[in-house]
């Protein structure tokens, strides 16, 4: 079960690039914001992301996201920006989850959920397991798979294609702790919507509650 510090769910809005988006997004209930710090066109600079993460603070979950980034890396960005968890969408090194988890981080994994190693990462040290489409941030929906019919001693968050008309009933599947989007309410590649984004947290939250 999650601890305290991930709280009883989680709708995250990811691929954050502006400061009006900080606001706009934690204005309409968003429990945690993400930065994109790998090739992406959502991708910021260090120096943005930890701006970012700042001005977040301790009113969500900042979340520094990373893929095809070496682990010295990793560790050097995280020091720099500050957040309060990474998610990890490359197989880390014990080590590195080490140095990540003495600091005090939350760990996410992200994964594909059609992976065919995914069922091993419940035994692995992190906090939650992202289940994402094949080709992340591509906004592309895909389906959990049959990950999701098991039972996990982590909790799961879902992620890949989602929208406001796909989330609410995503969200009460009973597998589900948390919702991740970023494509699905932009207006542009790292330009969120206000429109999308409420609507998304409003049904995000119907699912969460609705969940059996």
């Amino acid at each position: 079960m999650p601890d305290g510090r991930l709280g009883h769910s989680l709708i995250k809005i990811c691929g954050i690039t502006r400061a009006a988006d900080v606001e706009m997004c934690l204005g309409a209930g968003a429990t945690a914001l993400g930065v994109v710090l790998a090739p992406s066109a959502r991708r910021v600079t260090p120096e943005l992301a930890a701006a970012l993460v700042a001005q977040v603070g301790d009113r969500a979950l900042s979340v520094a996201v990373y893929r095809d980034v070496e682990p010295e890396q990793i560790v050097a960005l995280t020091a720099l920006v500050q957040p309060r968890a990474v998610q990890l969408h490359d197989p880390p090194p014990a080590a590195l989850v080490d140095e990540l988890r003495g600091a005090g981080l939350v760990i996410v994994r992200a994964i594909s959920a059609s992976d065919a190693t995914i069922d091993d990462l419940d035994e692995e040290p992190f906090d939650a397991i992202l289940l994402d489409g094949a080709h992340p941030g591509s906004g592309e929906a895909h389906g959990f798979g049959a990950a999701t019919s098991r039972p996990w001693h982590r909790p799961l968050i879902a992620a890949g294609g989602l929208t406001s008309s796909s989330v609410r009933e995503v969200a009460a599947a009973s597998w589900v702790w948390g919702v991740d989007v970023s494509s699905g309410v932009e207006a542009s590649p790292g330009v969120k919507d206000a429109a999308r984004v409420h609507a998304f947290v409003d049904a995000a939250r119907a699912g969460l509650a609705e969940r059996s």
